[in-house]
């Protein structure tokens, strides 16, 4: 077996032992975007691809921190508490209650390109069926200071994410959905930097997204968003906020080598109209 048991897992993390494991404990400490994942061979694609739509809704395209003593946080969910991650043996990656997907994930080290700053692991997911599991890599890009979009990760950025305690006034509303359309824009640019593909529904915001194009979603098809708002009226209110932004909007929409650009361009566009630049 190459998997730890899993009461063994949370005794360590829960005590937060450390082992000898400098080195993997050096390449995997820092700010993670998860590019793909993708069978370990060939002779699991027919089982991977049933459950691919799932998987990638949980996974694929997400920010994680892995932070230095051991905090795990999920850069969706910055705000809500911290998991833990373990070096085990130099050779294991283990991450517990660190919310969906990541309650108990405990990766085998594949390799590490630091050119590239590419690391891959080696998980197996379950496919809900006995204990039959699929072996999957899984390919991480480490985004460094020295990266442009390090700032993705931190606090200030993604302080909008923080739910108030209060009613927002219309100002803060508007400069809270300019902090939002300017951050989804650097993700898209990230997304269209590292990826071949994109997938929309990391964006909590409720906007459609089409062929050269965006337009708007009912709050009720977009749910994500009320979670930043102290509640539903003022998730409205900012909605409305939105609206008007996309409707008095005068400039072309942007044209660009690909969708994801053009949305890049675009969301800065609102970003700064509704920053009042």
């Amino acid at each position: 077996m190459h998997r730890l048991p899993c009461l063994l897992l949370l005794l360590l993390l829960e005590s937060c032992v450390q082992q000898k494991s400098e080195n993997l404990n050096a390449v995997v400490e820092g700010n993670w975007f998860l590019l793909d994942m993708k069978p370990e061979t060939p002779l699991y694609d027919s089982s991977y691809t049933k459950m691919e739509d799932s998987i990638s809704r949980i996974y694929t395209h997400k920010m994680i921190r892995l932070e230095k003593g051991g905090a795990f946080t999920d850069v969706d969910s910055l705000f809500n508490g911290k998991g833990k991650w373990l070096v085990v043996d130099n050779n294991y990656l283990a991450i517990a209650k660190a919310g969906k997907g990541f309650e108990l994930f405990i990766g085998s080290f594949k390799g590490y390109d630091p050119s590239d700053q590419l690391l891959e692991l080696r998980h197996k997911i379950n496919r809900g069926v006995g204990n039959d599991s699929v072996p999957v890599i899984w390919q991480f890009k480490k985004i460094d200071s020295e990266n442009r979009w390090f700032h993705l990760f931190s606090d200030s950025s993604n302080s909008w994410r923080k739910r108030p305690l209060i009613p927002e006034s219309e100002a803060t509303l508007q400069q809270k959905l300019s902090m939002m359309l300017a951050y989804y824009a650097d993700y898209f640019e990230l997304v269209s930097e590292e990826s071949d593909f994109f997938m929309t529904w990391r964006i909590p915001l409720p906007i459609k997204f089409y062929a050269h194009g965006v337009g708007l979603k009912s709050l009720e098809k977009a749910p994500g968003f009320e979670e930043f708002f102290f509640d539903k009226a003022d998730a409205e209110k900012a909605l409305i906020l939105l609206k008007n932004a996309l409707r008095l909007q005068t400039q072309p929409y942007p044209k660009r080598d690909n969708y994801t650009l053009e949305y890049t361009a675009y969301l800065k566009i609102l970003a700064h109209q509704l920053k009042g630049d």
